[in-house]
């Protein structure tokens, strides 16, 4: 079995609004044969300040169980503390990579 395990980060960046935090989700999806994206392994989620870095970020994670090449992306849903926002998420361009869920 393949030990390797890939992760993705999420944060967010105050652009003009009064939120101080922000509850940041984020998950990793790979791409299935039936043209589907499936949420794979542990989904991040956290409250944190503006700005990323180390202990302001939610991480997603998942193991790979083969080394085929496959198709992943992220999810990053990000949910302002206090303030009523846009509910849309970034998608991230997809990154194809030896990892297998």
């Amino acid at each position: 079995m393949l030990q390797r395990i890939d992760t993705t980060h999420g944060w967010w960046v105050n652009g003009n609004c009064s939120a101080i935090q922000a509850v940041v989700t984020v998950e990793l999806q790979q791409y299935y044969s039936d043209g589907s994206w499936r949420t794979e392994g542990i989904v991040g989620q956290d409250t944190v300040y503006s700005g990323g870095g180390a202990g302001n970020r939610a991480t997603g994670r998942a193991s790979c169980t083969d080394g085929e090449l496959t198709s992943w992306r992220s999810v990053v849903d990000v949910d302002l503390v206090g303030v009523i926002d846009d509910p849309s998420k970034l998608i991230t361009t997809t990154k194809n990579i030896y990892c297998e869920h």
